[in-house]
């Protein structure tokens, strides 16, 4: 239907749509705005939930503190108790056994047996260990013996250490003797230890009731508050962090029950009370996330950020303070101390951060108010030497540093901030509900305005746009038509164009005529970008091409040099070193020489005669680093013509290093080679991971490219290189690979790159590429630099540029190029099956190797025995040396 309206009906068809649109979306705002209004009044309702619930978490806090001593004491104080009970009996019974055993200590044994059962003093020690608590009634907690008890039981074992040093002062040197005068020190151990056992539990016993009464009574507030709050999909979360303080709440009298009656571990006891606490901040938290004013969202987060760092710093003193009691570490508690020490580190920086976006709040300062300079001690110094001195020694050392004093003055410090945050949240809090309905009526009158003023502005300007952007479009369509010739002429080198071709007449100021202004514009500016591209991809060309050369032509001296201090040096030592450095300077040059491969410049190097195609390969084994990983299994050996060789040696350096190293350091790259329905085949085999089929999809499309722009950023230029050179060559790459079982690279190499009028023998060899007497490649020790030569790189086969820029036909489309020189030679046939000729291909690789062999010099004849002295266990000549310490001239 719209195809049949003119502009002026698609014109007032398009503003039509935006002003029902404007329409929904008001009528949506005005709802959202009433939903603003509802959710701040329950906005309101969870505030005064989460104000309610600040009690509730102090309380638990506290009972949880008392809980957590109470259970130590009962716990860790009788383990104490009954371990310093039994270092006591077993002093006594090595006295008792040692008095039988040798009669002039049994009066001495006899006497300290005597004075511990209470013979010789008013009390023994069986006396003070009856002392115990006495049951009660299920969920209430045991008698304890008061203070007079307490001290009593201390002074009975005070009196029969004294009787018992009395007595063993007198016993004689020996390891008998000094277990005796060692008894009293175990006896006031014991005393201590029982005394401490009873008076700890006792104190916390007797403070638990009134701490289990705040928390019922603050507790029944907050779950009154929680009852009035209704669920909705708004403050779901807040409702399910309320139900499970809720059961928490519930279910402490449980708890509690265990704890008097001592069947409660520690652990799950302070889990119970954490798990509410943090179902409280929780809900806090959730009420600042779902809280539509963004300034009382702030202040919650702030406020729940300093509950969960006080929480953290009570967690961590609970914990510390029974490690210092314990004085030892068991097996994981190390560990379980790091978390809590990070935890409290993360709870500051986190309440920092919500505290720094509150500009009227003080802010949170850093742990360090409880340090006292005088004696050096606080707060962060004994957790830092805790976690740092991991040792029983560090743990004693902090029992006089009263630790739950330096958490209290830490946590009073931030006191302040929590009571201005909690006034500021109740001071935005009120106002919120009001502020929600007068935006609510607002917003509903804005909307209701903005959409007539919409309907009367679009009809007004629909009038006078309609002919001005007919006549726009009529011109621009002109120009579409134009500018791809365009920009075809100007891409090519020298090429200038009238800008005048491509502009818009600009016949107004209003929005169309702007608009003209701007197809002006990027016309322009898409010209521009051509030419700049242009000379910007010939200068860079041209920029790798003169860098490559350099270096070519360095490292091909600095070879020679290298060439000819090895031909003069016999000490073996030193001729291992320089075939190192020769060996490197090698794999530089190929660096090079990928540059102007990619350049699309020929290298330069060749060899006057042909060579195996075994010594092609150990050339490119010389060209990589791990050479002696190379494992040589050969079917066919044919001669490879002389100018083909080194270009194809690079083709195999750039394999074999992907090849070694890609694969297990331990395992060898095996090359074979064989004939193959008239054409020679080297494969490339590595025992690596294998690439998966995406990984190989891109290799093989790299080994494909042929534009120059797929080039631009990438990493890893070898597979682009190896592409570059068997187009060149006119060999075939293909990979293979599986995932996980390596990965294999299959050259196809025409006949025409070998002399077929050199028969080369059939059948397998195996061989390697390193020369095992002077660790070295095998083709950099036998190498005669008299049948290579090196010419200035020239422009490649094609007589193209380093940069040739694509010429756009028309109706073309402008996404890529095929190749490098379209115009001057058909589109490629695409590629036979494996195995199968291709005849055309073969022709003009036979005409190009035609005229470059009518080119190339006239070999010289050299008699090789004036060079070599016998065959390397591969079949390769070696060359002659003089013996050493004889002179050499040439």
């Amino acid at each position: 239907m719209l195809q049949r309206l003119g502009i002026r009906g698609k014109l007032l068809a398009v503003v039509a749509v935006p002003t029902i649109v404007l329409l929904l979306a008001a009528s949506f705002v005005v709802l959202n705005a009433s939903s603003a209004y509802t959710s701040g009044r329950d906005t309101t309702k969870l505030v005064n939930l989460v104000e309610s619930g600040s009690p509730v978490i102090a309380a638990l806090q506290a009972e949880r503190s008392d809980v957590s001593g109470y259970l130590r004491a009962i716990s860790d104080g009788k383990s104490d108790r009954v371990i310093a009970q039994t270092n006591v009996d077993t002093a006594v019974a090595a006295l008792t056994n040692a008095g039988v055993t040798d009669p002039a200590f049994a009066a001495i044994a006899n006497q300290i047996t005597a004075a511990i059962v209470g013979t010789n003093v008013q009390f023994g020690l069986n006396s003070a260990r009856a002392v115990a608590p006495v049951p009660a009634t299920t969920g209430a907690f045991p008698v304890w013996p008061d203070a007079t008890e307490s001290q009593t039981v201390s002074d009975t074992f005070e009196h029969v250490a004294k009787a018992v040093t009395d007595i063993v002062n007198v016993a004689p040197v020996s390891d008998t003797g000094n277990v005796a005068r060692g008894l009293p020190a175990l006896i006031r151990a014991e005393g201590r230890a029982s005394k401490a056992y009873l008076d700890d539990s006792r104190t916390a016993a007797e403070a638990l009731p009134a701490e289990f009464a705040k928390t019922d009574q603050t507790g029944a507030v907050f779950l009154g508050n929680a009852a009035q709050a209704k669920s909705n999909s708004n403050n779901e979360g807040v409702i399910a962090f309320v139900n499970g303080a809720d059961k928490g709440l519930q279910a402490l009298a449980a708890v509690r029950a265990q704890v008097a009656a001592g069947t409660v571990l520690f652990g799950p006891a302070v889990t119970a009370y954490t798990t509410i606490v943090n179902d409280l901040l929780g809900a806090t938290s959730e009420v600042a996330n779902i809280a539509g004013d963004r300034t009382l969202s702030n202040d919650l987060k702030g406020y729940a950020s300093m509950g969960k760092l006080v929480e953290a710093l009570r967690n961590e003193e609970a914990y510390v303070t029974r490690k210092i009691a314990q004085g030892t570490w068991r097996l994981g508690e190390q560990v379980q101390y790091q978390a809590y020490y990070f935890a409290t580190n993360t709870a500051l920086a986190n309440a920092q951060t919500a505290v720094a976006l509150l500009p009227d709040v003080t802010p949170v300062p850093k742990f360090g108010a409880s340090y006292d300079p005088s004696t050096i001690v606080g707060f962060e110094s004994i957790r830092d030497r805790i976690i740092n001195d991991a040792t029983t020694q560090g743990l004693l050392s902090q029992r006089t540093n009263n630790w739950p004093l330096q958490v209290d003055e830490e946590i009073a410090a931030y006191a302040p901030i929590t009571t201005q945050l909690t006034s500021d949240v109740n001071g935005r809090a009120a106002p919120v509900q009001r502020n929600s309905l007068l935006q609510t009526l607002a917003t509903a009158v804005i909307a209701v305005l903005a959409v007539a003023a919409s309907l009367f502005v679009a009809l007004a300007i629909s009038r006078r746009i309609v002919n001005p952007l007919r006549r726009l479009t009529t011109t621009a369509t002109a120009v579409r038509q134009e500018l791809p010739r365009l920009v075809e002429r100007v891409a090519m080198p020298g090429q200038t164009v009238d800008l005048s071709e491509v502009q818009i007449p600009v016949e107004s100021q209003d929005e169309v005529g702007r608009l003209a202004e701007a197809f002006n514009s990027v016309n322009a500016a898409t010209l521009a970008i051509a030419s700049e591209q242009a000379a910007l991809r010939g200068s860079i060309s041209e920029m790798f091409v003169n860098v490559a050369r350099r270096d070519q032509v360095l490292l091909n001296r600095q070879l020679a040099s290298i060439d000819e201090m090895e031909r003069t040096e016999d000490n073996q030592d030193t001729l291992t070193k320089l075939f190192a450095l020769d060996h490197l300077a090698t794999r530089m040059r190929r660096n090079s020489e990928s540059l102007l491969v990619l350049a699309g410049i020929d290298t330069g190097r060749r060899l006057r005669r042909p060579m195996p195609l075994s010594d092609v390969i150990r050339t490119a084994s010389s060209e990589i680093e791990l050479y002696e990983r190379i494992q040589l299994e050969l079917d066919a050996d044919p001669a490879m013509l002389g100018h083909s060789a080194l270009t194809a040696a690079h083709l195999f350096a750039e394999l074999l290093e992907n090849a070694t190293v890609f694969s297990d350091p331990g395992t060898q790259v095996v090359v074979r080679t064989m004939e193959r329905d008239g054409a020679f085949v080297v494969t490339i085999v590595d025992h690596g991971i294998g690439m998966t089929s995406e990984e190989l999809g891109e290799a093989n499309s790299r080994v494909a490219s042929t534009a120059a722009s797929e080039i631009i950023g990438a990493q890893r230029l070898g597979l682009f290189v190896v592409g570059r050179i068997a187009r060149r060559v006119g060999a075939r790459v293909h990979i293979e690979s599986a995932e996980g079982r390596g990965t294999e690279a299959t050259v196809i190499m025409p006949p025409s790159l070998f002399d077929t009028s050199v028969a080369y023998t059939q059948g397998h060899s195996s061989g390697t590429t390193a020369d095992d007497q002077l660790h070295a490649p095998a083709a950099l020790v036998h190498h005669d630099a008299s049948i290579e030569e090196i010419s200035e790189p020239a422009l490649n086969s094609r007589g193209l540029s380093a940069y040739q820029p694509t010429v756009i036909e028309d109706g073309a489309i402008l996404a890529g190029r095929p190749a490098d020189a379209p115009d001057l030679q058909p589109p490629p046939a695409p590629l036979a099956p494996r195995g199968v000729p291709q005849p055309a291909e073969a022709q003009a690789i036979d005409e190009l190797v035609a005229a470059d062999a009518a080119q190339a010099p006239a070999a010289v004849a050299v008699d090789l025995d004036d060079f070599t002295e016998g065959v390397t266990e591969v079949g390769l000549p070696t060359r002659r040396r003089r013996p050493r310490g004889v002179a050499r001239h040439e």
